[in-house]
Parts: C-alpha cells; sequence; structure tokens
C-alpha cells in the first residue's frame, strides 16, 4: 500500500510572491481626498454635458434629474451590466416625458463624442511627451493613432452616409448584407451624434470632455502616489484612455476582472509593475463605487422628501378648500 505524503497547505504565500505587495504598507491615504473632490468634480461636469444635450433636444428636464438619474444608473452599472442604461431610459420616460428614441440619441450623442476626444487627446499627449513609449516593446503611439482615424472615419462617414442606408442608391443596394448592414449602422451613429455636431453644443461639449480628460489624468496621477509610484503623463493618460473605452462597454458588473486585469497588464508592460496597476484598478473602483452609492442614496432621499412634501401641500389645499 502507497502512503500518501500529507497535503501541504499553501499558506503563507512565498516570501518572492510577496516582496510584489510591500508597497501596500506605504500607503498614504490622505491622498484620497484630492481623488473623492477630483471624481465629484467630473461626475457634476459630466452630467452638465449631458444636460446640455437633452436641453439642446428641447427637453425640460431639470439638472438634478438628469444629474440623479446619471448617478443612479453608473451606480447600478457597477451591480449588473447594462442595467443603468435600463434604468436611465425608464426614469427619462417616467419622469421626464422623454421617449426611448430620443433617450438613445442623447445617450449615443453622449458616449461617443466622449469616447473621440479623449482617445484624441490621450494620443496627443503621448506624441508630446513620449513618442517612443511602449508597452512590451510594442509602441504605443502607432496604436493610438490607427485608434484614433478608425473613431474619427466612423464619425465623417457618419455625416455623408444617409440614414438608410439600405435602399440609398444602386451602389449601396447592390452590397451583401454583412457591408449593408455595417453602412447602416453608420448612418445611424450620424443620425443620432447630429446632436453633438451642433456648433455650440460641440464646442462646450468638447471644451467640458478636455477638461474632464485632464482632471482624470491628474486623477490617475494621485491613485498612483497613493501607492507610492510617480507616473508620467503619457502613462497617466494611457491608463485614462482604457478606463474610458471600457466604460462604453460593461461586460461584467462595473467591468470587474476586465479592468483589473487590463491595468495590471499595462501597468507591468510598461515597466510601472502589474500588481500596482491591480492596486490602483482596486482603489479607483471602491473609491467609485462609495461615492456612486452615497449619491443615489442622497439623492433618492432628497427626491422622496420632495414628493411627501408635495402630497402634503395638495393635502393641505385640499383641506382649505372644503
Amino acid at each position: 500500500m502507497i502512503k500518501r505524503e500529507p497535503r501541504r497547505c499553501a499558506w503563507p504565500p512565498k516570501r518572492q510572491n510577496l516582496h510584489e505587495f510591500f508597497f501596500l504598507s506605504t500607503i498614504r491615504w490622505v491622498t484620497l481626498i484630492p481623488i473623492v473632490f477630483l471624481t465629484l468634480v467630473i461626475f457634476i461636469l459630466g452630467a452638465f454635458r449631458y444636460y446640455l444635450i437633452v436641453k439642446e433636444m428641447k427637453a425640460s428636464v431639470p439638472f438634478v434629474d438628469v444629474f440623479r438619474h446619471l448617478m443612479i444608473a453608473r451606480f447600478l452599472n457597477k451591480l449588473l451590466p447594462q442595467s443603468g442604461i435600463i434604468y436611465r431610459a425608464h426614469a427619462f420616460k417616467k419622469e421626464n416625458d422623454m421617449s426611448y428614441g430620443s433617450f438613445l440619441a442623447s445617450f449615443i450623442a453622449f458616449v461617443w463624442l466622449e469616447l473621440v476626444l479623449t482617445i484624441l487627446v490621450a494620443t496627443i499627449i503621448v506624441a508630446v511627451y513620449q513618442p517612443g513609449l511602449s508597452a512590451n516593446n510594442i509602441p504605443m503611439l502607432p496604436l493610438l493613432l490607427v485608434f484614433s482615424f478608425f473613431l474619427l472615419a466612423i464619425t465623417f462617414l457618419s455625416r455623408i452616409l444617409p440614414v438608410d442606408a439600405e435602399n440609398s442608391g444602386e451602389a449601396v443596394s447592390t452590397l451583401g448584407y454583412s457591408k449593408r448592414l455595417f453602412f447602416r449602422l453608420i448612418s445611424q451613429i450620424g443620425c443620432f451624434f447630429e446632436l453633438a455636431r451642433t456648433p455650440r453644443l460641440l464646442l462646450t461639449g468638447g471644451l467640458i470632455i478636455i477638461i474632464n480628460t485632464a482632471l482624470s489624468v491628474l486623477k490617475m496621477f494621485f491613485l498612483f502616489q497613493l501607492i507610492g509610484v510617480t507616473a508620467k503623463i503619457s502613462e497617466l493618460s494611457l491608463f485614462v484612455a482604457t478606463n474610458t473605452t471600457l466604460n462604453m462597454l460593461v461586460l461584467t458588473p462595473g467591468n470587474l476582472g476586465i479592468i483589473e486585469g487590463l491595468f495590471g497588464f499595462l501597468s507591468g508592460a510598461i515597466g510601472i509593475g502589474a500588481a500596482q496597476g491591480v492596486t490602483v484598478a482596486l482603489i479607483l473602483r471602491a473609491v467609485t463605487f462609495l461615492i456612486l452609492a452615497v449619491l443615489s442614496g442622497l439623492l433618492l432621499f432628497l427626491k422622496n422628501i420632495k414628493i411627501s412634501s408635495s402630497m402634503l401641500k395638495k393635502i393641505d389645499e385640499k383641506s382649505r378648500a372644503k
């Protein structure tokens, strides 16, 4: 009979695995103050930009409602993928009488312009400050230029293609199904992006996005400073661009695991350290989640107080009328 060796517990981990996380003992918690402040400012500016888009659609929606819908939607996305979009569409429809079509147009105009300008700003920063930046010997600037060109190409195509691309001319109608579907998708982006192309909204919205991108880079700087790492502005812009791109499509609750994995990979590839990148992503997630939870609860509480006071006022008016 063969005797089995007793199974040994793998705890504690080997020292060579622990040394990568020794920086956690030097975390500067006071740095959370500017991180929280910058997050709030970014949220407020983003909500104001969405308010301008809704206002451009001639919809009568107060800024307070826009801010509440956005914060609660973002919080729900941290719990269940795409639930925030469903909530936002329902909330605008129920509370502000905005059709689902109008919401979809405003939503795409909102996220598309942010994605395009954020990637462009990141590309410019890398080109100016560190054009030779690479990750695992892969140059980042050419990748950013290709991505920027792709986004701009879709944007310009959306301006010249008709909405009904499938039935608009012999050249398009003779294409295969997949190609017609692609042309139709591009033309629909143009239809929805029409909102963001109005000169006044493009100027103000673009300026807000550029400011928010700069604030996001500054926030990323403080996040790395929190764990004792001083990253270059070009590297910080890469993390901001990655985070913005991932926020466009939520695959898991708050893209849990996806953001951490990409931050760790990117951070390790550019020489900062994979453990540091994962830690920054986790801290960013925790701070954002807590802020959204507090804001959502507070905004719902204030809304209920307003509804209650309005109902009491109506009851009082009816009693006086009798």
